[in-house]
């Protein structure tokens, strides 16, 4: 859900980030509902243009490992 008076999107359901800011999000696109696909736009911003966001990798959580996961269950 964008919030345009915070310039953020919210998280609503699923796995992802809870908030996404405009220097988390790597690619940018616009939905062509002709051609039934997205196609990547060349903007910065959060807009009306913008229908969908690819997140940098470095923002999404990254799962504890088994190894940690193993040492927590011995203690």
């Amino acid at each position: 859900m964008y919030i345009p008076e915070t310039d953020i999107i919210e998280k609503i359901h699923g796995i992802g980030p809870n908030i996404i800011t405009e220097i988390m999000v790597d690619k940018w696109f616009k939905y062509n509902s002709g051609g039934k696909r997205f196609t990547n736009i060349p903007i910065r911003h959060f807009s009306i243009q913008c229908d969908a966001v690819i997140v940098h990798n470095d923002f999404w959580q990254k799962k504890p490992s088994s190894s940690i996961n193993n040492i927590n269950k011995l203690h």
